[in-house]
């Protein structure tokens, strides 16, 4: 599984051109959904969450790759110091490991805080959203980042 993180800057040039970048990243490492072998079951015990979930390493790996994409495109003025809704569109799959591996990326790319961010957008049934408030919480607990500002 692919997300796709769109990223749109402005440009100081004398042209005023607009720039495009885009970005493809695969999901955090994840626990295994299943085994096919009884004597490599997947419990609680062998991993830091229950099946199918992003672990805590895949939560560090993705903020450490949102993180060296702010040191190419943030830190160059390609792209915004803070977060902007407007300049950044992350897309990916309704499943709670590549939404919670964008939610980190993110977190890299802007560790001051994403204020504006919508996980639960386009949600007509928020029964099926596939990410709860107490995951998000860990994951900004686990790569250490900002709580948002209310």
């Amino acid at each position: 599984l692919v997300f796709a993180l769109l990223l749109l800057a402005s440009c100081a040039m004398a042209r005023d051109q607009t720039l495009f970048v885009s970005s493809f990243v695969s999901q955090g490492e994840r626990t295994p959904l299943w085994t096919g072998d009884q004597q490599y079951s997947t419990t609680n015990a062998d991993y830091d969450r229950e099946e199918g979930k992003i672990t805590v390493k895949g939560e560090q790996n993705m903020y450490t790759l949102g993180n060296q994409a702010r040191a190419r495109y943030v830190r160059d003025d390609f792209m915004p110091q803070e977060y902007d809704p407007a300049t950044v569109l992350v897309r990916g799959p309704n499943d709670n490991v590549s939404i919670l591996s964008g939610y980190s990326y993110l977190l890299g790319l802007y560790p001051d805080g994403i204020e504006g961010v919508d996980l639960m957008e386009n949600y007509d049934n928020l029964r099926s959203v596939p990410v709860t408030e107490q995951e998000v919480d860990r994951v900004r607990s686990d790569v250490g980042g900002v709580a948002p500002k209310c």
